[in-house]
């Protein structure tokens, strides 16, 4: 079991704000946004395009404290940086390759590389396994399981307005339709979910600190 964790301000955070809202001071506020990548467009699951970027921006200065994921994590690799080209994720020192999204998390030792290319052959849509008949993704047996946060220490802080880049690769691997006869070898498509976990300051960056002594 995991825990979040406790927000600690700095001296010149203090100048600003409380963890929580007093008569003097704004609190910090707690929020989360999100980025979806997918490989294929499919309207049907609300993906009306091919998805392979995405970004946040925010207003306030920030601090990124986690990130959950949710999908393919096996099967994606993430690069993430800001719009100075500033990297928050290393590059392998073979190859120059992005990381796969599961090696990144604690508790998902999946990974679409080890496959050869080839999921061993499933029944689509199948519970549990594969995915639907329409292609509407679903956790199988060989990913969409991530059981632990990937917690950021030290917090990545985001001044006012700065973009946070998410760029993935799809590690494209097929999957044995044994519904049709014959069986039919597809590419499903694969998507991917980040939840950005973000502390944001108030008037930070945007009004002078106030005149108040910090208590």
């Amino acid at each position: 079991m995991f825990s979040w964790p406790t927000l600690e301000l700095t001296d010149y955070e203090r100048k600003f704000v409380r963890i929580y809202k007093t008569k003097e001071y704004p609190g910090v506020l707690n929020r989360r946004y999100k980025v979806t990548l997918n490989s294929q467009a499919n309207p049907e699951a609300n993906l009306p395009q091919i998805q392979l970027a995405g970004q946040i921006q925010i207003a306030r200065r920030s601090r990124v404290y986690a990130l959950t994921f949710v999908g393919n994590t096996d099967r994606w690799r993430l690069n993430i940086s800001n719009a100075s080209g500033t990297q928050f994720t290393q590059k392998s020192p073979r190859g120059q390759f992005d990381p796969v999204v599961s090696c990144l998390v604690p508790g998902n030792v999946h990974n679409g590389l080890s496959l050869g290319g080839q999921i061993p052959p499933l029944t689509l849509g199948t519970p549990g396994f594969g995915v639907g008949p329409s292609f509407q993704p679903s956790a199988n047996a060989w990913a969409g399981t991530q059981p632990y946060p990937l917690l950021l220490d030290p917090n990545w802080l985001l001044m006012p307005n700065e973009t946070l880049i998410f760029t993935g690769t799809p590690i494209d691997v097929t999957i044995l339709d044994t519904t049709q006869e014959p069986p039919v070898i597809l590419t499903p498509p694969l998507v991917l979910d980040i939840t950005i976990h973000v502390w944001e300051f108030p008037l930070m960056g945007t009004a002078p600190a106030p005149t108040r002594g910090v208590r």
